[in-house]
């Protein structure tokens, strides 16, 4: 069994969780070549490809087990997407992202990479998406983590949305 399913105490559960995030290793999908971040460091080949390309900081979010809880591979994938869809249709400039646990205890994450926008913006897609914390750095700093405020409640149902966009291409069809 994982630990992360475990029953413990909230606050005896946030130190495991935050001891795995923090034995994590984030990699950064880029065009040429793919960087690791670890929260903790820095990442120099990161604040290379930021100083390159005009960026001062980032966030990495995932849509994937919201709340650390895990969930089938087919909504995580759909998850994910959506979010990408949200980041695209807000403008951000990203990149996909993967979470590997160092214990291997825990499946990948697929996630993003955001560059130069608000933390509170990007908090709040976290919290849409019932996260429990992000990934946050900034060119020559140490790399953070940041717990969201949410209950964990995913605010995006993915069944609900999936239901609605069978209807509408049902409906779509007919016509």
């Amino acid at each position: 069994m994982l630990f992360f399913q475990t029953r413990c105490s909230p606050l005896r559960r946030k130190m495991k969780l935050n001891l795995a995030y923090q034995r994590t290793t984030y990699w950064v999908h880029l065009s040429r070549q793919h960087i690791p971040v670890r929260i903790g460091r820095c990442n120099h080949r990161l604040d290379r490809f930021m100083n390159s390309s005009g960026y001062k900081k980032f966030a990495i979010i995932s849509a994937t087990n919201p709340a650390s809880e895990p969930i089938k591979k087919s909504k995580n994938i759909f998850l994910n997407q959506l979010l990408k869809y949200k980041i695209i249709r807000k403008g951000l400039r990203f990149h996909p992202t993967l979470a590997c646990a160092d214990a291997r205890n825990w499946p990948n994450e697929a996630g993003w990479i955001i560059f130069d926008n608000e933390l509170s913006e990007i908090m709040t897609l976290g919290d849409q998406f019932g996260q429990l914390a992000i990934v946050t750095g900034e060119t020559g700093k140490i790399t953070t983590l940041v717990w969201l405020q949410s209950k964990s409640n995913l605010r995006v149902k993915p069944d609900t949305v999936m239901q609605k966009r069978r209807s509408r291409i049902r409906k779509s069809l007919m016509h």
